[in-house]
């Protein structure tokens, strides 16, 4: 496995991802999900990727920044977004270039 060094903080966890991210859903119907399987987030992007890589049988990844909570209603504003957003595309440019 290569190793990209870049200096930013990588936490590898599992996710909740979920076809309807912004439906009638509340952060109540999700936190099931998070205590059952360990879930630091909850993302709607990247289902399609997951689901069609599970009908091809096939593994996939994603990299996520995130930008704000459904707990606490914190998010970060447009400049740290701005920047963690850069990190994360370096992080995977890196890791592209790599393997």
């Amino acid at each position: 496995m290569a190793t990209v060094h870049i200096g930013a903080e990588l936490i590898i966890a599992p996710i909740h991802t979920h076809d309807t991210f912004y439906s009638e859903y509340t952060a109540e119907h999700f936190s099931e999900k998070f205590k059952k399987y360990g879930c630091v987030c909850v993302e709607d992007e990247s289902f399609a990727l997951f689901h069609n890589a599970s009908i091809l049988n096939r593994q996939a990844a994603t990299l996520l920044t995130i930008s704000n909570s459904l707990v606490n209603q914190e998010s970060i504003d447009s400049a740290a977004r701005e920047t963690g957003l850069s990190t994360m595309m370096q992080i995977a440019l890196k890791t592209a270039v790599s393997l």
